[in-house]
């Protein structure tokens, strides 16, 4: 096995492994006590949601992909934005978001439809992003 594909896996399993819950991704694997106001400590980003969606979706995981996106819609949003962080206990929404964070969530959508050649999201990114339209 190639130096770079045994990384790239050793990679995926250990965010997997152990830094993936129910919730979402950390934020941090080593900072697990700290709660401050900056994106700091256990917490779960937007961000990272994104970016899993978008591996997952170039992924041949439907049901992961699928899972997750529910996963994240379920704790992320909130009335008609993705907010940007969680607490790790899930207890507290930061009711801000970060716009290129909610646009790689829809973007995660258009692409698993066009890499696994079905409309299951499309009116879901439409609707999604309807609120950034005026």
């Amino acid at each position: 096995m190639k130096e770079r594909q045994k990384a790239y896996l050793n990679s995926k399993k250990f965010i997997e492994n152990n830094m993936l819950s129910s919730t979402g991704i950390y934020t941090n694997y080593l900072n697990k006590s700290i709660v401050s106001q900056e994106a700091s400590g256990h917490q779960y980003l937007s961000e990272s949601a994104g970016f899993y969606l978008l591996y997952l979706a170039n992924s041949s995981s439907k049901n992961k992909f699928q899972n997750f996106y529910n996963t994240t819609k379920e704790n992320f949003y909130y009335k008609g934005i993705f907010v940007y962080r969680l607490a790790a206990n899930n207890e507290k929404k930061y009711k801000i978001n970060a716009t290129i964070d909610d646009l790689r969530i829809i973007k995660s959508l258009l692409v698993y439809d066009k890499i696994h050649k079905t409309n299951f999201y499309n009116n879901e990114a439409r609707n999604l992003f309807r609120v950034y339209t005026f």
